[in-house]
């Protein structure tokens, strides 16, 4: 069983090899008939190997849940990438599927059974919450590479460990680790060939100072515009031909194969219009003008891989025009591309195309990371900020495949830090394991916190459980759309109660913004002040009401993968959990104002070589999920003042994650030339430089050039937050002027150590 289609196939296309014995093996594809249909017939059936996607049990829960030849079985269920989607809906249909199956229940109650409407709803939510636990009649043997705590609090075996909380840890049952596989010739170290860079952007804003937009919408729309600027795309991709040619071409007797890994769909079509026009640019490279022996050998047209379609308009910007040579020209404004229409593969998949001989390059956006398996995959050209140490361990292995004369492989990372590569490698290179239990309670905290947060009562509560005893009782379709009705309109109230608060929060913000302006224009000190500490707190206000939102996500998660584990018997939470996610639903997608990117330039881009950090000595264990002395060395003061300072500019925040964002910034300072040599002149006091503003200036072009998911809350307090900023501008003169990073296994050793 996996989640994702691309191992489904991979599979398919092994299990056969086991057996020649018909009737064992049961392949459920979407081909002549549903999947759903073909898994109850199988299991019907009694085959004793079926290969399924656990999506599937959802939408089949009520046609294997009835059979009666399942009574009493037991199943053994093996999972492959089983640190993906394991907390959610889909893996909770796999359990209560079967365990309805086998244990004869009913999948449903008959409401003549109670004697009121209320009795029989909290009957059937606490069949449900009991649905969500891992049954008895089956064994999870869940196979990964890169475990998540989650992974190994449902599918591990008792380790023997116990937390300061008396809670026994939980870890594998059985490891094959990493650097085993290496050392014993089963895949190869990709590290090895790891070579990272880092892209120094310098750019221009003619934007008005101090514009009033909202930090996050505006880096999202600062970091899309970034990623296809002409320059940025263009140097890349003659970097990239130039190194697969010099350094990949000739390898497995040219057969190797590249990868190029991009952020975003848009992004995808202008690298294959780039690509096609640099080799249609160098006739060495094009297979129209070489020779017919070397054909094979130059890189030829990429193939793309994407989901879903984007608009020829999200490919193009408007600095394509000023182009000499344009490949972004013949972009198609009024065109839908899809990876079908852009690789016109007939009745071919990307992965046998791929296999060709012919196809040596292939341009991705969330696809093949994760199980795709090319064994002479040799190069890897990553232009996408990759979130988490998973995901990077994932997306680095599709090159660590053993294949005849494959002895080295290339890893040119264009964005990511490092240390946190290294870093995440390490953790898994010998098998992860869990500082501590997973704390069920968190479960509990969060509602406590939701309860307090004001922004719903208890009379709004109870009326959502009661459009769902309407729900459980409606028999016709008639009586099932009114409930859903009823349940939608349940939450309306909350809804606009969020709603309402959040339009005069950002009302206020602008109001005062606009004081603040004012006051500071006509040298009006005092009202500046009192402006701008509005202004703070009309930021916080804002900030507090999307923390109610990110809060019902996170109590969503946590009860759903709980849940699996650990038999709450409290059917509120399981009421409570329908709640939190269709209030949640509602509130997404709430006020925010646009934000221009036309008045931005970019003025420079170069790429410099990293040197590849030392391999830490320790991993970094695996935390599970959660809500939030003695006399020291010089080092341990210094790592104390920084762990203070982090606390002080980002309360609340990961100050593993700040240390990672702080080492960027002062990066980033250093890439301008004046505010260096500014910092490391000596007759230059750190007020002085301070006073000047450059490093204030470029901390903040820093937040919006480099934020992503993990950093958000960081470049938020940077861009809206004049005290935290000024903090870390002293922070950063600090690191810069003592040529020093922060250090974040020390400063996670030094965590530990404190705690």
């Amino acid at each position: 069983m996996t989640n994702r289609v691309a191992l489904d196939t991979n599979i398919k296309k092994t299990i056969p090899q086991l057996t020649r014995t018909r009737g064992v093996i049961e392949l459920i594809d979407d081909t002549s008939g549903s999947k759903n249909g073909k898994l109850v017939k199988a299991l019907e059936e009694k085959r004793e190997i079926i290969v399924v996607t656990v999506q599937t049990f959802k939408y089949a829960l009520q046609g294997i849940a009835t059979l009666d030849a399942l009574k009493d079985a037991n199943f053994a269920v093996i999972i492959d990438e089983a640190h993906q989607g394991q907390g959610g809906s889909d893996s909770q249909g796999v359990s209560a599927a079967l365990m309805f199956a086998s244990s004869g229940k009913a999948v449903d109650l008959n409401r003549e059974d109670y004697a009121s409407d209320e009795e029989f709803a909290e009957a059937r939510t606490r069949l449900i919450q009991e649905s969500h636990l891992m049954p008895t009649n089956v064994s999870f043997m869940a196979f990964t590479a890169t475990p998540k705590a989650e992974t190994k609090t449902l599918f591990g075996t008792p380790s023997g460990r116990f937390d300061d909380s008396d809670r026994e840890i939980m870890t594998s049952f059985h490891l094959y680790p990493m650097r085993q596989a290496i050392e014993e010739g089963y895949i190869l170290d990709v590290l090895k060939g790891y070579m990272p860079y880092k892209t120094a952007y310098k750019i221009a804003s003619e934007h008005k100072k101090d514009a009033l937009v909202d930090p996050k919408k505006a880096f999202s729309e600062i970091a899309k515009w970034q990623s296809l600027q002409p320059t940025n795309v263009m140097e890349k991709v003659e970097f990239i031909i130039e190194h697969f040619m010099k350094n990949v071409a000739h390898l497995l007797d040219g057969h190797a194969k590249a990868m190029v890994v991009t952020s975003s769909r848009p992004n995808v079509v202008r690298y294959k219009y780039a690509i096609d026009a640099y080799i249609k640019a160098h006739p060495e490279y094009d297979r129209d003008k070489v020779a017919d022996a070397l054909k094979f050998y130059v890189p030829g047209e990429p193939l793309v891989a994407f989901s879903g379609k984007v608009n020829g308009t999200q490919a193009i910007v408007d600095e394509d025009k000023y182009l000499e040579d344009n490949p972004f020209a013949m972009i198609r404004r009024d065109y839908d591309y899809t990876e079908v229409n852009m690789n016109e593969l007939g009745h071919k998949t990307i992965e046998d195309a791929f296999e060709d001989q012919g196809n040596r390059f292939l341009i991705v956006c969330d696809k093949f990371q994760v199980g795709f398996n090319q064994p002479k995959l040799c190069a890897m050209y990553i232009d996408k900020y990759i979130a988490n140490d998973i995901e990077i361990v994932q997306t680095y292995s599709r090159l660590n495949r053993t294949y005849h004369n494959k002895e080295e492989v290339f890893i040119v990372d264009f964005v990511n830090d490092p240390d946190t590569v290294v870093a995440a490698f390490k953790k898994y290179d010998n098998g992860a394991e869990m500082c501590k239990a997973q704390d069920p309670d968190i479960v509990y905290d969060d509602k406590e916190a939701l309860d307090e947060w004001g922004i719903y009562t208890l009379g709004d509560f109870e009326d959502y459980k009661a459009a769902r005893v309407k729900e459980f009782i409606a028999v016709s379709k008639d009586e099932r759309e009114a409930s859903r009705t009823a349940l939608y309109n349940a939450v309306a109230i909350p809804t606009n109660r969020w709603k309402e608060a959040m339009d005069a929060a950002v009302t206020e913000k602008r109001q005062w913004h606009d004081l603040v302006e004012t006051s500071r224009a006509n040298g009006d000190i005092e009202t500046e002040k009192m402006a701008a500490a509005k202004l703070n707190e009309s930021n916080e206000a804002i900030k507090h009401l999307l923390g109610f939102r990110k809060k019902l996500h996170h109590y969503h998660s946590a009860y759903s993968f709980i849940s699996q584990a650990i038999a709450f018997e409290d059917p509120e939470l399981e009421a409570f959990d329908g709640f939190a996610k269709l209030l949640g639903h509602r509130l997404r997608g709430g006020s925010s104002d646009d934000f221009d990117v036309s008045g931005l330039v970019m003025t420079e881009l170069k790429l410099v070589r990293l040197t590849k950090p030392e391999t830490p000595e320790e991993a970094t264990p695996l935390r599970p999920m959660s809500k939030g002395g003695e006399s020291r060395t010089p080092k341990e003061e210094w790592l104390s003042d920084i762990l203070a300072a982090i606390n002080e500019m980002f309360p609340g925040g990961d100050p593993l994650a700040a240390a990672i964002f702080l080492n960027g910034a002062a990066d980033f300072v250093e890439t301008s030339d004046m505010t260096l040599a500014q910092i490391k002149n000596p007759s230059n006091s750190k007020e002085t430089v301070l006073a000047g503003g450059r490093i204030r200036q470029s901390a903040q072009k820093y937040a919006m050039t480099y934020k992503n998911e993990d950093y958000d809350a960081f470049a938020d307090s940077t861009l809206s937050d004049s005290q935290s900023l000024a903090r870390m501008a002293s922070l950063l003169y600090d690191l810069v002027l003592e040529g020093k990073r922060i250090s974040v296994e020390d400063l996670r050793r030094h965590i530990l150590t404190e705690s």
